[in-house]
This record gives C-alpha cells, sequence and structure tokens, in this order.
C-alpha cells in the first residue's frame, strides 16, 4: 500500500553542477519512526532485472511500513515506498528477468512484490527463523532462502511452494546460491561451507576455512564456478566448485560483510566494517583498486547488471551508485529519521 503523510515524508534536493565537475544527486528519505525494532536488520540492497531501478532496506528505520523503498535510478528520485509485512524486513533480491522483488522477513516468511504493478503476489512460509539472504536462479524458475534456522530452502517460483529443504548446518545460514542447475551453496555461522545436489537436496562437500575464520558472506557466479566467502576476520578465500582451495585474499582492516562478482566474471567487490570498497582481480587474488566508500561499516555491494556500476548500502542508511572504471560516486540516497519540524512535501500527500 502507499504510505500515508504520517508513516513517510519524502524529500529531494539536487546538487548541480560543480567548478571542478558534476557532484552527486543526493536523495533523502525521511522516516518518522513510532516502535523500536525488535530485531535489528542491516541494510540491504538489489538492481532490478534491468538495472534501471534498485530495491532497499533501510537499518534504522523503526517504522516497518517504510522497510522497503522502491528507487529510480534513471530518473534519480525514489519511485515508491511500502510495507510488504507488518514484521521487520531482512532480506531483499530481485528477479533476473522479470519485474519481481522478493522481500525476506525476521519472522521467516518471504513475499513476492510485482514491482510494475506495485502489488504483492505471494507469500511463502517454511522458514522458521530470520530470512538472511535471497538469490533468484538464473538458470531456472527457482529461489533460494538461508534462515536464522540453521536451513536453506529451494522454493518453486510458479507454483510457490517448496522443493527441497537443504540441512546440515548446525547454526544460523548467512547466505546460499544456486549455482548451475545442479548445485547450491550455503555459508554459516557454524564455520562450514556446504556445497548440495539441487536436485536431491543431498549435500556433496563440506568446505572449512583455515583456522578459526568464520563465513560471513558469499559470492559466486555463473561466468565461472569459483565460490568466494568473505570472512569475520577480514579475508577473502576462495575454491572452485569441486571443493578444491584457490587463494586466500587479504585487505580488508575488519569483517568482510559482503562481496558481489561482476557479470563477466573478472572483478570482485568487497565490502566491510572498515567502511572500505576493495576490487580484486578474481582469477588472480591481487587488489586492482580500494576506495574508502564511506565513515560507517558498510553491510551490502552489488555489481548492475551491465557491470558498469555498483551499489552499495552503509550503516549511517545512505545507498551510494557507484561507477566502476572510475570508481568514483555518481549518485546518493539516504535515509533519515525525520524531526518534528519537517514537512510533508505537497506531491506526496494523499
Amino acid at each position: 500500500m502507499r504510505l500515508t503523510r504520517g508513516a513517510l515524508l519524502l524529500a529531494l534536493s539536487i546538487v548541480g553542477a560543480h567548478a571542478s565537475g558534476e557532484l552527486p544527486s543526493y536523495e533523502r528519505l525521511f522516516v518518522r519512526p513510532n516502535a523500536e525494532l525488535a530485531t535489528p536488520v542491516v541494510p540491504r540492497l538489489t538492481f532490478s532485472y534491468d538495472g534501471q531501478e534498485a530495491a532497499a532496506l533501510s537499518a534504522e528505520t523503526a517504522d516497518a511500513t517504510a522497510r522497503v523503498v522502491l528507487f529510480s535510478l534513471a530518473n534519480r528520485q525514489v519511485r515508491y515506498a511500502f510495507s510488504s509485512h507488518t514484521g521487520s524486513m531482512s532480506a531483499v533480491a530481485f528477479h533476473p528477468f522479470q519485474p519481481l522483488l522478493a522481500i525476506g522477513a525476521t519472522d521467516g516468511q518471504i513475499i513476492f512484490w510485482d514491482t510494475d504493478t506495485l502489488r504483492q503476489v505471494g507469500r511463502l512460509t517454511g522458514h522458521q527463523g530470520k530470512i538472511n539472504s535471497l538469490q533468484f536462479s538464473p538458470w531456472s524458475p527457482q529461489l533460494v532462502s538461508a534462515s536464522d534456522d540453521g536451513t536453506a530452502i529451494l522454493w518453486d517460483i510458479g507454483s510457490q511452494r517448496m522443493q527441497r529443504r537443504l540441512s546440515g548446518h548446525r547454526a544460523p545460514v548467512l547466505a546460499a546460491e544456486v549455482m548451475g542447475t545442479e548445485r547450491v551453496v550455503t555459508a554459516s555461522t557454524d564455520g562450514t561451507v556446504r556445497l548440495h545436489d539441487a536436485l536431491s537436496g543431498t549435500e556433496l562437500q563440506t568446505l572449512r576455512l583455515p583456522g578459526r575464520s568464520t563465513p560471513n558472506s558469499l559470492a559466486t557466479t555463473f561466468r565461472t564456478d569459483i565460490i568466494a566467502v568473505g570472512t569475520t576476520d577480514g579475508e577473502i578465500q576462495t575454491w572452485s566448485i569441486t571443493g578444491t582451495p584457490l587463494r586466500t585474499m587479504k585487505g580488508h582492516k575488519a569483517a568482510v560483510e559482503s562481496l558481489t562478482i561482476s557479470p563477466d566474471g573478472r572483478l570482485i567487490a568487497s565490502v566491510g566494517r572498515d567502511g572500505r570498497m576493495i576490487f580484486w582481480n578474481l582469477t588472480s587474488g591481487l587488489i586492482l583498486d580500494q576506495v574508502s566508500a564511506a565513515s560507517f561499516p558498510i553491510y551490502d555491494v552489488q555489481f548492475s547488471p551491465d557491470g558498469d556500476d555498483l551499489l552499495t548500502a552503509s550503516s549511517d542508511n545512505t545507498i551510494r551508485l557507484w561507477n566502476v572504471v572510475t570508481r568514483s560516486e555518481r549518485m546518493r540516497f539516504v535515509v533519515e529519521e525525520a524531526n518534528s519540524r519537517s514537512t510533508v512535501p505537497d506531491w506526496m500527500t494523499d
């Protein structure tokens, strides 16, 4: 549903040209909280299938009705903000070929939202804990979810039914991704990364990080059969799809919160609690560049479908759009609380 005056305040300020060049434009989303969140949620984001839009979850917003925000990157404005659930949101993913958004909640439910009609079109139940990650398969009509209940689930999108539950972990599953039509990779706080057969759900192999490292983020790509895992101690470990260790990549000074591999399979971008974004050569494991992207921890990063841009989400509720080639910031959306003197622009009133 569209938000009311009391729930959401939007204001737009565009920064124009500057003597040293054109500055990013700033979109400010003001939210008036009315309750404390029972479960804190870190910011999450996702590109639409055509790269023209992005969806984001807010980290600090206490009003659940403003939890999901659709940004039009082409028009540099917030297109829509809505509530799809009575509880807090914790994960979000766009379908790779359709205007379909999957939203995970802290109570274990998953909601489907049509971003063309702006209507809810489905709901999945099966998890008993917070949804930590969602990924649509680019190869088949499937969605994979990872949860605090220690499992991942493969869902059939068409029937909106559970196909199989992937078990084996002894702690929350932080991330799950489909690799091809035959493999699913899961990463858990139990210290393991597991490979599962996507057809039978059988566990094929257990991968362990060196030392006492714990998985904290996961990335795969359909271009190369490489699994990349960011750890709590700031390292990135890569394996082949057969489970062969490849490289340990060191560069972050704190936990690696998110990883993303470029569509062409050449680059990997990582962000972490140290506020830095690092670009790596996926094959060699060498650092190509690093950017002090924020003065706050960065919790999510995503390549655009064409690989030209990146989105980052930091704990100060700031969504940034970056040019991959120049490593420069192109756009910024800020989510923040409204004070008592804030006003609602006429164009947002009911």
